[in-house]
């Protein structure tokens, strides 16, 4: 028992070291480590409760075990959505899982009237709408996931109440540039989330919506805290803020902030009478946000930077400057011009203010709302911090034509005047020259179109910036991104096979493909190839004459030497192929084909004629004329046995004389151009027409009464003699005898003629005649005579047999009679003898 239970610990301590992180529990807060290797799944629907337990998932739906989907990789290309739950009430788990490329207009994944759930370490990346979409919800857990470049929002609930979003990182999702969307929902609890180029969002008509969350300071934008401000009056925001939301405030001041690279920047919501003033926000979605009875606030002396939309007053019942000559705010979109001074903007000569007003306040534009004071200058911000730029990830890594190259910057304190790109060129990848300054771009979004001037090879990228106070980046140590270019076609090669014509429905087909850089699939840049491969292209003929256009038989064979490809149809099938390679130059299509092959799986169909019967030295004429394949025989192979060996003959027609009686299976084997084959067989019955030869044996004579043998075994025939019959003419009758040696007993005086008829199997008969000559008997002419002597004879016999049984007795008593004087006598010799001896005479 002891050394059992020592095995048993030792198993479990060595299973509990194979248990896969990630999978047994929560992961840790920070950012997501969905494992590299997920199993790819195709797209799920899960429409009620029962649907869980349909899809075979673990677990039972309560809170201590709830329902796990997990380690899915969704690919929503062709469906639209990756993951459906809807009108459920248990509870589930969605941990480690991948949802990208979700349709237009459909979201990776949508939760609709689903309670309950959790959702973990899970990426929602490069959708067509949103990453994530809750309808109607409650009690929803997001943690240590990640949203990023969704065409719409990366969260977004409705709705929704009670629900959770945690430790996830929420970056670049393009319009409106919301990270997190929360509509017409209660009791949200946000914490230690990083945002970059994107932000949080609330929409609601009732005040409670915007009250009852709870946002803290945990979560960032740029790196900075967001600061939600509610149900405050009076106080002022803290400096360095990454986005401020102000819900149901009043009396407050936002002062000195440098808010960027978010959604919006600052948002007022039943908030009113509050300042804001000496605040830069630069490359927000929205410099500034009023909505939802946000009255009185003044917004004046703030620089609004290459925002999306610098400002959107949704009340209009705001103000957008102070009285001349404090004036209002600078816009980096304002158009205007400084030539005129004054109140009323009606005085010759500059004054830093625009002469128009600034109007575009709401989209498309409300003039109610409007800036009457532009500043044509920014505002005096101290600033001798130098500003940060990266030119983008280049994606692909592989290029054949100009590419648009694009950088991203930050200012702590104004605005980016202007970035420069900076390249160096190799033909190697490892040898590089110097750094060449390619351009300046002075205007947000920051971008070059690159037309490669060092030619085909390898670059790489580095931008320098300058802010408004002319503070200037120092160059990078290493490249902040980098690229190939190649323009050179690619080759490619399909080889001819050995045969031409196949059977297997499966075709293999050797290639090859070349190319002078970039290549096939290699991954040494760590770039996944997307579409570089090696395609091949088919086309069909049933006649070989009119062809099918060219389709595309097999995709993507970018790391493989051997195509194969399923054909269905029997005919005719001509390949090319087409190379593609990793910066995307696609080989011209050939003039013909690379190989042409012809396939033929179904079998021929064998007619080796009808049987057929013959008398011996008849010829018969063998025709596999009747015989058929879809694509034409091209072997006929007769074969069978005859006189004791095995004939082959190898034509569609021929003759032949059967000399030999017997019965024939001829056997034909038809072969097609593809090997396939088929047998058909047919017999031949040669029938016996050659007629025995009858030998009834030598003539014979006899006595009367006595046996004599019949003997026909000198008889022959190419077979065997069936019967035996014998017949002859015997005391007015005709006698039959059968077999090869019977035996008959003549009485009578005569010559006999007998014949002996003969049979084979097949009918074939003979005869032969021979004599049996029958000797007279001497008794036959005085046969009174002869039984007077026979009776005397018997008389004497009788007469000796008595006189010799007299005699026989005579000597017996004779005999008997000298026994019994012998033994008398020599009683009385012996009584002399003993008197003798007792008399005393002698």
């Amino acid at each position: 028992m002891k050394k059992a239970m020592i095995i048993l610990l030792s198993v479990m301590m060595f299973t509990s070291m194979l248990i896969i992180p990630g999978n047994t529990g929560d992961v840790e807060a920070g950012a997501p480590e969905i494992e590299s290797l997920l199993t790819p799944h195709a797209p799920v629907r899960i429409n009620n409760n029962t649907d869980f337990a349909t899809l075979g998932l673990n677990g039972s739906g309560t809170p201590v075990d709830p329902w796990i989907i997990e380690n899915w990789d969704i690919n929503g290309t062709g469906v639209g959505y990756c993951l459906y739950i809807g009108n459920t009430t248990e509870n589930f788990v969605v941990r480690n899982c991948s949802f990208h490329d979700a349709m237009v207009n459909q979201d990776a994944m949508t939760l609709w009237k689903a309670d309950n759930g959790r959702i973990v370490n899970t990426t929602f990346t490069l959708n067509d709408f949103n990453g994530f979409m809750a309808t109607e919800c409650t009690n929803i857990t997001i943690e240590n996931s990640t949203a990023s470049y969704n065409w719409n929002y990366g969260l977004r609930f409705t709705l929704s109440d009670n629900c959770n979003i945690s430790n996830s990182n929420i970056f670049s999702n393009d319009f409106p540039s919301y990270g997190l969307f929360i509509d017409d929902s209660l009791n949200f609890n946000i914490t230690s989330n990083t945002f970059m180029y994107d932000g949080i969002q609330i929409s609601s008509p009732i005040i409670n919506e915007w009250t009852s969350h709870h946002i803290d300071t945990s979560n960032t934008v740029d790196g900075k805290p967001i600061y939600f401000m509610k149900d405050q009056i009076g106080g002022s925001v803290p400096t360095g803020a990454g986005q401020v939301i102000m819900a149901n405030c009043t009396g407050m001041t936002v002062e000195n902030q440098v808010i960027s690279n978010g959604a919006d920047g600052l948002t007022l919501a039943f908030s009113d009478n509050n300042t804001i003033t000496n605040n830069s926000f630069v490359n927000n979605m929205r410099g500034v946000h009023l909505t939802y009875d946000s009255y009185n606030n003044t917004i004046f002396l703030n620089n609004f930077f290459d925002n999306t939309i610098n400002a959107l007053d949704l009340v209009c019942t705001n103000f957008w400057n102070e009285s001349y000559p404090i004036g209002g705010n600078y816009w980096s979109d304002y158009n205007g011009e400084d030539l005129l001074s004054g109140p009323g903007q009606d005085m010759l000569g500059s004054d830093g203010f625009g002469d128009t007003n600034y109007s575009s306040l709401h989209w498309p534009i409300n003039y109610s709302a409007v800036d009457h004071y532009p500043l044509f200058y920014p505002t005096n911000h101290t600033d001798a911090i130098n500003p940060n730029s990266t030119v983008d990830a280049i994606i692909p890594y592989w290029l054949n034509s100009p590419y648009d190259i694009t950088a991203n910057a930050s200012d702590n304190e104004t605005w980016i005047s202007n970035i420069t790109l900076h390249y160096r060129f190799s033909t190697d990848n490892t040898t590089f020259g110097s750094w060449i300054e390619f351009g300046m771009d002075e205007a947000y979004s920051w971008n070059w179109t690159f037309d490669f001037p060092e030619g085909e090879g390898y670059y790489e990228f580095y931008s320098i910036a300058i802010d408004a106070f002319n503070n200037t980046e120092l160059a990078p140590a290493t490249a902040d991104a980098f690229l190939a270019y190649d323009t050179t076609l690619p080759e490619s090669e399909i080889f001819q096979p050995d045969t031409f014509w196949l059977n297997n429905r499966t075709i293999y087909l050797d290639w090859n493909a070349s190319d002078s850089l970039s290549g096939f699939g290699d991954l040494t840049t760590g770039t996944f190839p997307s579409h570089e491969n090696v395609d091949m292209w088919t086309r069909y003929s049933a006649d070989n004459t009119t062809w099918t256009p060219w389709t595309l038989a097999v995709e993507n064979m970018w790391n493989g030497s051997v195509f194969n490809h399923t054909v269905l149809l029997d005919g005719y099938y001509q390949f090319y192929s087409i190379a593609q390679d990793l910066a995307n130059n696609t080989e011209l299509a050939p003039t013909e084909y690379d190989v042409f092959v012809g396939f033929d799986a179904v079998l021929p169909i064998a007619k080796a004629g009808d049987n057929q019967t013959i008398s011996q030295y008849d010829q018969v004429i063998f025709d596999a004329a009747d015989s058929t394949d879809s694509m034409g025989i091209v072997n006929y192979t007769w074969t069978f046995n005859y006189a004791s060996q095995d004939l082959v003959v190898n034509m569609e027609k021929f003759n032949f004389t059967f000399n030999h009686y017997g019965h024939y299976e001829i056997t034909l084997e038809v072969r097609d151009g593809a090997g396939n084959s088929a047998t058909d067989t047919l017999w031949v019955t040669v029938l016996d027409t050659e007629d025995p030869i009858a030998d009834a044996g030598e003539d014979q004579e006899s006595d009367i009464d006595i046996w004599i043998t019949f003997d026909g075994s000198g008889s022959t025939d190419n077979v065997a003699v069936f019967t035996y019959t014998w017949t002859f003419v015997y005391n007015g009758s005709i006698v039959t005898l059968d077999g090869m040696y019977p035996k008959f007993k003549f009485a009578e005086h005569d010559t006999y003629d007998v014949t002996l008829t003969i049979t084979d199997e097949a009918g074939n008969s003979d005869t032969d005649t021979m004599q049996v000559y029958v000797a007279e008997d001497i008794t036959q002419s005085g046969s009174s005579f002869a039984w007077i002597v026979v009776v005397f004879v018997l008389v004497l016999m009788v007469a000796a047999l008595g006189i010799m049984m007299f005699y026989f007795k005579k000597g017996t008593q004779t005999q008997m009679d000298d026994r019994d004087r012998r033994e008398a006598r020599s009683h009385r010799e012996d009584q002399y003898e003993d008197e003798y001896e007792d008399d005393d005479r002698y």
